[in-house]
């Protein structure tokens, strides 16, 4: 509980020294924006406002996210983060349509502007504090997992490399009278359309739920099989995201058939508890039991992995099982998302076998590629 606190105040303090920023940037760009006529500088200003109603939703956001866990969310309300995203997206996107509007309309027909050295002075200052705000804001919303403050950071960087563009214009219009503020302004408008759009996709995603990490998943099955020698394999790890600091799932562990139930439960209970030192992540565990003594089934299994592995889609096999009396071999086979056919799949595999080993019986299910550990 102590970590979700201190997390909800730092998420916090970084949300509201984006707001007192670019609360003095909106306050300085319209001043000026205004009395320049420049409509660039302008949508700059409102731009920053996106900024600052972005930060009050994900302070509101990150308070509801941090609620503790009751009847009917009994895996807390961690993803209302992702919730407040996708609204601080829509009202990015929402200003940028507005912004694009408005500059078309000055680049049909342009209106007067003035510039002089303060308004080159105070975009400057803008500019750098948006950079600075920026890779602040990006440092803490990864150290914190949180990729409603990682999309503002980038908005912050993008607002920086906006009002450079703003600032260019404004000196090449004092240097050589070239009024391009529509187009400045149509420029301004296509960057904060852009962070609106990857910020949607982004929490859409989260929403959805996507894969786990690659590189997280082989760290964690490596670990596993290091330091439990009885552990043969991990397959079918699933991991499942109920907030940036709640991470649940499971996966299945390939054992000797001859271990008993008593080192079973004692192997499952050290792998959660290492699991969750290591990640805190909670996972539950499941078991595929081979024999690992038979030479002949040994050899068996290897054959079929081998026959299996060659035909194309077909990415892994595990949960394997030979029921001897009943002449049956029961696996799983994990496919390649290009495959559609999943039944085809199942029948070029078993023609296959057949070809080899065709004295079995073949019950074959068919996995997705959730996370592979191979």
């Amino acid at each position: 509980m102590k970590k979700e606190i201190n997390r909800e105040k730092e998420i916090i303090k970084v949300g509201s020294i984006g707001i007192a920023t670019n609360a003095v940037l909106i306050v300085f760009k319209a001043i000026i924006g205004f009395l320049s006529g420049a409509v660039s500088i302008v949508l700059d200003a409102v731009n920053n406002l996106t900024d600052v109603l972005g930060s009050v939703i994900t302070i509101i956001g990150t308070k509801i996210a941090n609620r503790p866990a009751d009847k009917k969310h009994p895996l807390g309300h961690g993803r209302f983060e992702y919730i407040t995203s996708m609204l601080v997206s829509f009202i990015i996107l929402g200003a940028g349509v507005t912004a694009i509007v408005e500059s078309i309309k000055k680049i049909i027909e342009p209106n007067e502007v003035s510039f002089n050295i303060v308004t080159i002075i105070i975009i400057s200052v803008a500019v750098v504090a948006k950079l600075v705000l920026g890779l602040y804001t990006q440092k803490k919303g990864r150290a914190l997992k949180s990729e409603t403050l990682i999309g503002s950071g980038k908005d912050a960087m993008f607002d920086a490399i906006v009002s450079s563009t703003t600032l260019v214009g404004i000196i090449i219009f004092m240097a050589a009278g070239i009024n391009i503020d529509g187009y400045l302004g149509a420029l301004v408008s296509v960057f904060i359309i852009k962070a609106g759009i990857e910020l949607f996709i982004s929490a859409v995603t989260d929403i959805l739920g996507k894969r786990a990490d690659a590189s997280i998943v082989k760290e964690m099955t490596d670990l596993v099989i290091e330091k439990f020698p009885e552990v043969y394999g991990v397959y079918d790890v699933f991991l499942e995201n109920y907030g940036p600091d709640k991470i649940t799932g499971s996966f299945h562990i390939e054992v000797s058939k001859f271990l008993t139930a008593d080192d079973i439960d004692l192997l499952t209970r050290k792998i959660t508890s290492l699991i969750y030192q290591k990640y805190q992540f909670i996972v539950t565990v499941g078991i595929y039991a081979i024999d690992d003594k038979t030479p002949e089934e040994i050899e068996l299994k290897n054959k079929i992995s081998e026959i299996c592995l060659g035909v194309d889609g077909v990415l892994q096999l595990h949960g394997y099982r030979h029921f001897k009396e009943q002449n049956v071999i029961n696996f799983d086979i994990v496919k390649d998302f290009k495959i559609k056919d999943n039944a085809k799949l199942v029948q070029d595999v078993r023609a296959k076998l057949n070809e080899f080993l065709p004295q079995y019986n073949y019950i074959i299910v068919v996995d997705t590629d959730v996370a592979l550990t191979e």
